[in-house]
Order: C-alpha cells, then structure tokens, then sequence
C-alpha cells in the first residue's frame, strides 16, 4: 500500500540530486535506436538444436500452451549466467547459436531465445525492456527522459488481441496465469514493429493470487496452556511461486518450517508434524498448492472474570492493512501491504456454548480494499471468518489523507481485534 502521490517512490527520507541526459527526443526515437542494434539477432537463422522443439510447438492450437511449455524449455535446459564486462554486452543479446551452444544467459538472451521460439512457432512475440524489482526514487522522472537507465531488466511481451502479456524467462517457475509481482504495474517498451511510447504493466490479479487458511482446533488444555490443531493452507497465484522458490532453493524440512512460520508464530510453537507438502516443481498446477499440518502451540488461553478463555486470533497468521496510526502527512510512507490478493482465515473452536454473545459482523470496504470479519455458530464448532481483498494497492495521497480513508482504515483495523471465547460450565 503506497502512500504517495507518484506510485513509483520508495520510502526514503534522504534525497540527492540526480542528473538524466538523453541524446533522444522522445521513446520512439529511443526505440527505433535501439531495435536496429538488437534486430540482427532476431534475425538469425534458428538454430538447428531448436527445430525439433519449435516443430512441436506449431502442433499447438492453444497459444498460451506454446507459451508455457517454451518457458518450461528454457528453466529446464538454460542456466542464467550474465557477463556484463563489454559495454555492449550489457545491452546487446548474443548471438542464437552461442546461446543455444553454450546452455547460459542473462536477461537479454533468454529474452531474444524466448522471442525467436516463440515468433517461429506462430505466436506474436516482442522482446521488452523494463524495470524490475524496487524500483529506484528518481524512476518517476527517468521515465520522462529516454535512456536505457530507465531499465535494468529485459522480457518478453506477447501481443493478445488490443494488449500485450508479459513473461520473464529468467524466473525459477514458469508464470503464465498471472503477471509476476517484481515486473507488475510499472512501465515497459516493447521492441515490436508498430507499437509506440511506453506501455503500463497489469497489476496483480486478486482472484489469481489467494492465501486461504482453514485452522481446525481439535483440543484446548486449559490447565497446560496447550492447543492442538490442524492446519490446512491453500495457496495460488505468485504467492504460490514463492513457495516453490523456497521448495527449489532450500531442503525440504526448511521449506516446510519457513510455510508454516507465516501460517503460526514460530516462538509459540511446541510440537508440528508435516502431514502434506507440494512436490518441487517449477509450474504451478492450476489448482494451487496445498500444505497441511499438526501443529502444538501455546499462548491463546487467558483468565478472566468469567472463567478461562481462548484469544481466539493468537499465534495465527493473516495478512494486515497498515494501522491508521502510520498515516503520517508530513512525510512520505511505503507501508507494507503492495500486492494485490485475497486472504480467507477460517478458525475452528471446539465449543457448542459460550459465555455472552458472539461479535456482530464486521465489515469495511472501498476501491482500494474490503475487509470483512464475521462469527457462526454449529452444534459443536465456533467459526471465525476473516477475508481480506486488496484489490488497488496505490493510494494516492489526495485520497489516502482524507477522513473517509481513515474511517475505512479505522473500520478494517477494528475488524483485526482479538475475541475471547469463554466456554460455558
């Protein structure tokens, strides 16, 4: 969530003068500069080690298809290795044949070796250069000024219909459902023939990237300050990715630890046995992954006047918006919550009566976020059920500083409060 004025500043509360030149008038000048030193590349003739693959792909009707199972080629059968030594291999691919010769690349190879794949088996495909990751407190005005320094990162954009997509092949995991988080919402220009200017990157889709915990507590020890329970969490989207980069970079027993530490607090945890865990792969199933565990914990059991209770949120895990407190207007703030998502946590209490009366609805909503935290009530079971959607992450501060703003971010942080659940004698 950006508390600015321009999207594109970070938090940063020291600022030093930066000069930009460009011998270039506009980005289409830049442009036409540009594709002339890298169009002899896309040129080659393709080579010979890539035809058998190429000849599959045009078996394919589905373009997206080709365009998976191309970024799964390069992942599998390229290492990322750049040299950036010349000056011009900063900035020029090499050629084809030594890419595919030598089995390494950087951004810029696999950028041009996923274009060339992807232009002979049929699909209309544009090297693309942008900026990726954080990007930089003088980006707002680079952009205005045409010159390579505007980017860092090269990719490929793929023409569907009026727009185009966007794919890294330098990622780990194939990404095709959704537009990968370090290259969303932020400008790009694309090396094609017709297009002018630069175009805008998509933000992340909330319906794609989803978080969904399911905690069911089978046993509360009042006495020993002890809750036994299983947890089951779902996960889709470029969350999802993350966990196969920490699948694919780390031991398995580490991979499950660092998961179940965003699901429980660590330093809380007694005792958790891992009773399901995604397989390492590097393309995300279409139905996400799923982890499960048997989880030992302590910390929600607290006496009052009524007897023990449960804190009923303790120890669980769940994405947050920034408090109403951090909204100061004298200075400029990069708050944590910057990804579009949706967030269900569903808690499951062992109880069928309870002392009082369970919390009325509670509910806040705008363009930017909907918040929601609601109790039900079975024969046997107490569920609290919290859904998080943010869906604009950029609050510009025209709107972020007004009262409604505040009101709405008052309602939602309301919504996070912990509740006591008394079991009745």
């Amino acid at each position: 969530l950006y508390l600015l004025d321009e999207f594109d500043v970070i938090n940063s509360e020291q600022h030093f003068p930066i000069f930009v030149f460009s011998n270039f008038k506009n980005w289409n000048e830049f442009k036409h500069n540009y594709r002339k030193q890298i169009l002899p590349r896309i040129d080659e003739t393709l080579p010979k080690e890539l035809s058998s693959f190429v000849e599959k792909l045009k078996k394919i009707n589905n373009a997206k298809e080709k365009i998976t199972k191309a970024l799964s080629y390069i992942i599998h059968n390229y290492v990322y290795l750049g040299d950036w030594r010349p000056v011009r291999g900063s900035h020029i691919p090499r050629p084809l044949n030594e890419i595919v010769e030598t089995k390494y690349g950087d951004c810029k190879d696999f950028s041009l070796l996923l274009t060339k794949i992807l232009k002979e088996a049929g699909v209309e495909a544009s090297m693309a250069l942008i900026f990726r990751g954080t990007l930089p407190p003088y980006y707002s005005k680079i952009r205005q000024t045409p010159t390579l320094g505007a980017f860092n990162h090269m990719i490929v954009a793929v023409k569907n219909e009026d727009h185009f997509d966007y794919y890294d092949p330098t990622n780990m995991t194939v990404i095709v459902r959704s537009i990968a988080i370090d290259i969303s919402q932020r400008y790009v220009l694309v090396l094609d023939e017709y297009s002018q200017n630069l175009f805008f990157t998509p933000k992340i889709d909330p319906e794609v990237n989803k978080l969904n915990l399911d905690i069911r507590i089978d046993e509360i020890n009042f006495k020993s300050n002890l809750v036994d329970a299983r947890a089951k969490y779902y996960i889709n989207g470029p969350e999802a990715h993350y966990l196969l980069y920490s699948l694919l970079n780390n031991p398995l027993p580490v991979a499950e630890m660092r998961l179940r530490d965003r699901i429980f607090s660590g330093e809380r945890i007694k005792d958790f046995k891992t009773l399901k865990f995604p397989k390492k792969q590097r393309i995300l199933p279409k139905e996400g992954l799923e982890a499960i565990y048997s989880i030992e914990y302590t910390g929600p059991v607290i006496e009052t006047t009524l007897g023990k209770g449960v804190i009923d949120v303790r120890s669980t895990g769940f994405a947050r918006l920034p408090s109403p407190e951090d909204i100061k207007p004298d200075r400029i703030n990069d708050l944590w919550l910057n990804v579009p998502l949706t967030n269900h946590r569903i808690l499951r209490f062992p109880m069928n009566k309870i002392e009082g009366q369970l919390p009325e609805k509670c509910e806040a909503a705008n363009s930017f976020f909907q918040r929601t935290r609601e109790f039900t009530q079975t024969d046997n079971e107490i569920l609290r059920m919290d859904t998080l959607v943010v869906t604009n992450p950029i609050v510009p501060n025209s709107i972020l500083l007004s009262s409604k703003f505040i009101k709405d971010l008052e309602k939602a942080d309301r919504c996070d409060d912990p509740v006591v659940l008394i079991p009745r004698k």
